[in-house]
């Protein structure tokens, strides 16, 4: 390995040399959390030999797994690589949140002296614990800033788009939605894209209900702890309730679920693309056979990186 400097924010990084693509571990401080925290960053092939600004991906991984998923597990790099795509990937590290500033009180001496952890059991515990727990800020507004800073990026929202699956899907979606004037795109799977969903189960176009209010004992524990008891709150961050806050081409979307998903999230997907149907949105929705599974998320992968891609390119940011 081979170290760098970073000469504008505290940090370290590491690089190990590869023969196809570039993968960088960084840590920086951040404010929004109160601690420091990792990521993982992919290079262009040509990056080290240009002096070219790129387009960046924030890429979000989902509940139980690390900013390490993405690249050890689901082969992210040869993916990229492959398509040939001149973007930089971020992956930050998300411990189990909803990326959103959550109402939760912190422990942060418990959460580290937690000898059978609750949450993420493989992530060290100083990996893990924040002493706050405002993860909307920690990427909207303290790891943009880091990477701008530290990387050769283009610092604008046609030039920046925003991903994940599952958890981090729902983040990716909502982040876009709630910071359309910081994301230009935005592509997510197996995401759940409506926090109030109350059937039915199968979706059935016309007739969904959604929840009026809270039901804390019916509810997602974790997401109660997050969103609390007011229902505002939770509109606030639903991606089907932000619907009504989009302008057609406002923002590029595109999102995907396997037809077989176990928690129910194809009926959500189902349901969003109604939405943004009736309100004109213009996005794109692929129903596809699969599960709640790794298999799915390694093969979609690099539809969302080449939706990623040719909305830089439509915005002026990668060559047509």
């Amino acid at each position: 390995m081979k170290p760098l400097i970073c000469a504008i924010l505290s940090c370290s990084i590491w690089v190990w040399d590869a023969a196809r693509a570039e993968v960088i571990d960084g840590t920086f401080n951040s404010p929004a959390l109160g601690v420091s925290k990792t990521y993982r960053v992919y290079l262009p092939t040509d990056y080290s030999s240009s002096d070219y600004r790129y387009p960046v991906i924030y890429l979000l991984h989902g509940w139980g797994v690390t900013e390490r998923y993405w690249i050890d597990q689901l082969a992210l790099a040869e993916t990229a690589d492959a398509i040939r795509l001149q973007a930089i990937i971020v992956m930050p590290d998300g411990d189990r949140s909803f990326y959103s500033n959550s109402l939760a009180e912190i422990d942060y001496e418990t959460c580290l002296s937690e000898s059978a952890p609750r949450q993420n059991k493989e992530e060290p515990r100083k990996e893990f614990c924040v002493r706050k727990a405002n993860y909307e800020t920690y990427i909207v507004a303290d790891l943009i800033d880091h990477i701008d800073r530290e990387f050769r990026t283009h610092a604008r929202r046609g030039g920046r788009g925003i991903s994940g699956e599952s958890a981090g899907g729902f983040g990716a979606m909502q982040l876009a939605m709630r910071n359309k004037d910081v994301f230009g795109s935005v592509a997510v799977h197996s995401a759940f894209l409506s926090l109030l969903y109350d059937g039915p189960r199968p979706y059935t176009p016309g007739v969904v209900k959604n929840r009026s209010f809270i039901e804390p004992e019916k509810m997602n524990p974790a997401a109660v702890e997050v969103f609390g008891r007011d229902i505002a709150r939770w509109r606030a961050h639903d991606p089907v309730s932000l619907v009504e806050t989009l302008a057609p081409d406002e923002l590029r979307i595109y999102f995907d679920c396997g037809m077989q998903d176990e928690y129910g999230f194809y009926d959500e997907a189902r349901y969003f693309d109604e939405q943004l149907k009736l309100r004109a949105i213009p996005h794109r929705f692929e129903a596809v056979e699969g599960k709640h599974e790794d298999a799915l998320w390694k093969e979609r992968i690099k539809h969302s990186l080449l939706f990623h891609a040719q909305s830089f390119r439509e915005a002026g940011f990668l060559p047509q």
